[in-house]
């Protein structure tokens, strides 16, 4: 009982998108757990399947940084400022 309730207070303090990135990961995470605290056996399919979404939350979480750059850098030149210039007075 005390797992799903801190999962709901970490979700609480997070952005939608991040939320939403870790708990893509849960089903990985717990096979993980299932394998190595309880000696599950790990076929080929679940492993490929775990290993797939793990790849894909690799692949989303670097093009969403890589987007969160790009997207500042041209919000910058709007302005007329350098980017990565401080802003703030």
């Amino acid at each position: 009982m005390v797992g799903p309730v801190l999962m709901l207070i970490g979700l609480a303090r997070l952005s939608a998108v991040a939320g939403a990135l870790l708990l893509n990961l849960e089903a990985p995470f717990t096979i993980l757990l299932a394998v190595l605290l309880f000696g599950e056996h790990l076929g080929g399919r679940a492993g490929l399947a775990a290993l797939f979404v793990v790849a894909a939350h690799c692949c989303s979480a670097s093009s969403r940084a890589a987007g969160c750059r790009s997207a500042g850098r041209a919000r910058a030149r709007r302005r007329g400022a350098r980017p990565g210039a401080s802003t703030t007075t």
